[in-house]
């Protein structure tokens, strides 16, 4: 095949759609879906005036909605999304979440401010994992994410296991609500104490990571009671090796009995 006609191959699959334009506090927001080699996806672009400032590309790009929140991506055309001041700063703020295109999810959540001056605030790989949104009275807004480190380990079912939600508020950038996180882990604990005990089942292992999650480090220890020791062991190396990968895990070992951890650390030996 000549150069030219490779030319003409390429280009004949090669596509981008027309603007969909949002304004949204003074800036510009431009999605426009494309396809390029066989491939599809969304370019995502931000402007202030005529000048660009952002341009990404991804499989699938939505923006997040505040009142919409999970069900965003089914915003269409050119409705208007909603955004909410997430820092306190008096500038709202733009949620964009990307998703890979793979079968069990692989989402990212970027925040950009759209202050004055345009910024990048935030990022999370979430993985598995979702985003939302709740708005206390007469406090910051919360992010609450899922923490998908957990969702394959001991799980029957791909992505099935532990997610436990991470709660986190604006404090020169987002950081972990210890109390909101440990109550939310606690009654994901006490919920999965009524299904399967076992522990080496996807709802036992579930129980065991969110009692770590919620602080409740003794109980979960205690429910390796009935394990041969090379069994103990093992399950604790299978754990600690997962929860390493965390995003959170110097947060969430604050949480806990630091004699506890020391004990299970000590039996992986």
């Amino acid at each position: 095949m000549s150069v030219f006609s490779a030319l003409i191959c390429q280009t004949a699959r090669a596509f981008i759609g027309p603007e969909l334009s949002r304004d949204i506090s003074g800036y510009r927001i431009v999605l426009r879906d494309f396809n390029w080699k066989g491939e599809d996806g969304v370019i995502f672009q931000v402007y202030k005036g005529p000048t660009k400032i952002l341009e990404r590309r991804a499989h699938s790009i939505f923006l997040f909605d505040v009142d919409k929140q999970g069900e965003s991506y089914a915003v269409k055309d050119n409705a208007s999304i909603k955004c909410a001041d997430l820092t306190g700063d008096g500038a709202v703020d733009l949620i964009v979440q990307e998703w890979s295109g793979g079968a069990y999810g692989c989402y990212k959540y970027d925040i950009y401010s759209l202050a004055k001056n345009f910024k990048h605030i935030w990022h999370h790989d979430a993985v598995y994992g979702h985003l939302r949104l709740k708005f206390p009275a007469q406090r910051r807004a919360q992010l609450i994410v899922e923490d998908s480190t957990f969702c394959n380990f001991k799980s029957v079912g791909q992505g099935s296991g532990a997610k436990p939600s991470i709660y986190l508020t604006w404090r020169n950038g987002f950081a972990v609500e210890r109390a909101a996180t440990i109550a939310a882990a606690k009654t994901a604990a006490e919920h999965a104490a009524e299904g399967d005990s076992d522990i080496e089942s996807t709802e036992g292992s579930r129980r065991f990571v969110d009692l770590i999650y919620s602080g409740q480090t003794s109980k979960a220890l205690a429910l390796l009671d009935g394990m041969r020791v090379e069994q103990r062991r093992d399950y604790l190396r299978s754990f600690f090796a997962t929860f390493k990968k965390s995003p959170f895990y110097f947060e969430i070992i604050a949480f806990n009995e630091r004699e506890v951890i020391a004990k299970m650390q000590k039996l992986v030996q």
